[in-house]
């Protein structure tokens, strides 16, 4: 499809308004939506994964992924929403005779220009909240400077990959990456490379770097995420242990698999799910030690946590269930692993995901860190003035249910950083964000929206044993939090509900003749 050159896309009266509908045009995949008399055209991928949008769901003057729920606006193609970070290409449409056409759009440029005294806003992490936290400043027009200061000598890339495609080698290293390298100068965004922040000098406004060096800074923004813990017990230290965190120690842990294809994971929460999976489907022999019984029980809820362990076994991963890690032994190297229960097992690979520590060291006496995390208001500010945090260490007020939550989600961490940015270039707004994260395990992939410490009840559709299910978690009568595997549509206008404050009754949920669609849509229609 050239520049100025129509093609005829559809009839308009095929297109049912508020849906996402797909063409092919030459090698494009086209996504029209029609409002009202108006029809949109953009790119019909996701720019995250290349999730298809035609299965996604439009709502207000926005399109959501059905794979990460990603947001697009309808008129533009514009990026409203992790962890998509690129904008959708976006089409020109014009209508003749209730025919659809479309034509490409000339891609305008963004420059930076400075004007007057910039100022310095410094951003010390390049994980998730730090890399769009500086993304969304220069989305927003800000025209300081920004530097971002990170330990890691790679640039910012995407970590959730890093426990799924990235271990099993369907994802090259140079596809990692949230940008490419000339991304960061062409949008004058600075990043200082294997830095450690020592402390910050709240007087004179200044970072203490690790090499001696210090920077100043206007504004701060701490995004410094979390480090994983090491288990206590001996031979943590010995060759053939990996922690697992960065893309460093995903490309150890490949390289060490060429060599041995047997390994023992320590720790059956989210990651070391992740890790056995993927490495599974890489014909490595896993062996799992977990202390629970049932994994992610106090997530998904002993019946969905059941299903995921059975999903393991069946891929042929042994599962020491209620398990513990005394001793890994060897001289020099790896050799074996002993169980609390006097099981031995042969590996010369130890790969341990036993949760993180949120990185908040250098904060030390600054009196903003309670509970390993950094408190802040409902702007992300923390009681010094100029100083913001997002991410992993940030303790943010629930706006629903008005409890302190630290979420180490990476949809979460790019939310804060984005808002964090809004707030610096003076649109001050209360963060509002319902949570979400998404888990793929055994070519299942299950999404979460919401925040659910305490739950009453748990309520279900579908078939959890079949993989096809949305579970519905309740505080006193009202959804707090929404799981599912497949049944994506009904699955995102559930999210919509919890993200809109709308209630749903626990009759209504388990209802399977109430579509939730339809539900949404009539109590947006009230709401009017």
């Amino acid at each position: 499809m050239a520049f100025d050159e129509w093609e005829y896309a559809a009839e308009l009266s095929e297109l049912e308004e508020n849906r996402p509908y797909a063409v092919k045009l030459g090698k494009k995949n086209i996504l029209l939506v029609r409002i009202g008399n108006r029809v949109y055209a953009n790119l019909a991928k996701c720019t995250h994964y290349g999730a298809p949008l035609k299965e996604g769901i439009v709502v207000g003057n926005e399109v959501v992924c059905p794979w990460h729920a990603a947001r697009f606006k309808i008129e533009d193609g514009r990026v409203t929403a992790p962890p998509a970070l690129q904008n959708l290409t976006r089409y020109e449409v014009k209508i003749e005779e209730g025919k659809v056409y479309v034509r490409k759009t000339r891609t305008e440029t963004r420059k930076v220009t400075s004007t007057g005294k910039r100022e310095t806003v410094v951003i010390i992490g390049a994980g998730g909240a730090g890399t769009a936290c500086a993304q969304a400043l220069r989305d927003e027009g800000y025209d300081g400077k920004i530097r971002i200061i990170t330990a890691e000598s790679s640039y910012p890339y995407d970590r959730p990959n890093l426990s799924k495609e990235f271990l099993t080698g369907e994802v090259k290293q140079e596809w990692m990456f949230l940008h490419p390298e000339n991304y960061y100068s062409d949008n004058e965004i600075e990043i200082v490379f294997n830095e450690k922040v020592m402390e910050i000098d709240l007087k004179d406004k200044k970072v203490i770097l690790a090499s001696g060096g210090k920077m100043e800074y206007d504004k701060l923004v701490l995004a410094t995420g979390a480090i994983p813990r090491t288990p206590d017990i001996s031979g943590v230290y010995t060759q053939g242990f990996y922690l697992f965190r960065s893309m460093s120690d995903a490309s150890a842990i490949l390289s060490a698999l060429e060599k041995s294809k047997r390994v023992v994971i320590i720790g059956d929460g989210f990651l070391g799910l992740e890790i056995a999976s993927s490495l599974r489907e890489k014909d490595v022999d896993v062996e799992l030690v977990g202390r629970s019984e049932v994994p992610l029980r106090k997530v998904f809820g002993e019946r969905i946590g059941g299903w995921i362990k059975h999903l393991h076994k069946e891929s042929g991963t042994i599962y020491h269930s209620g398990r513990t890690v005394q001793e890994i032994r060897g001289v020099g190297k790896v050799k074996e692993v002993l169980l609390d229960d006097g099981t031995l097992i042969s590996t010369s690979i130890v790969i341990a995901a036993v949760g993180v520590i949120p990185a908040v060291d250098y904060l030390e006496g600054t009196g903003i860190t309670k509970n390993n995390g950094v408190i802040v208001n409902q702007f992300l500010e923390t009681p010094i003035d100029d100083i913001y945090a997002a991410g992993d260490i940030a303790i943010v007020p629930d706006p629903i249910t008005r409890e302190k939550r630290r979420i180490e989600h990476w949809v979460e961490a790019q939310n804060q950083g984005i808002h964090v940015a809004r707030v610096i270039v003076g649109k001050k707004q209360k963060y509002s964000e319902v949570p979400f994260f998404w888990t793929h395990q055994c070519d299942k992939s299950i999404k979460y929206f919401g925040y659910a410490s305490r739950i009453d009840s748990i309520k279900y559709r579908g078939s959890v044993e079949d993989g096809e299910f949305i579970a519905g978690y309740f505080r006193r009568g009202r959804l707090r939090a929404v799981a599912g595997c497949g049944m994506a549509e009904e699955l995102l206008y559930l999210g919509e509900l919890i993200k809109n404050r709308i209630k749903i009754k626990e009759h209504v949920f388990e209802d399977t003749h109430i579509s939730f669609r339809e539900f949404y849509e009539d109590m947006v229609e009230r709401r009017k």
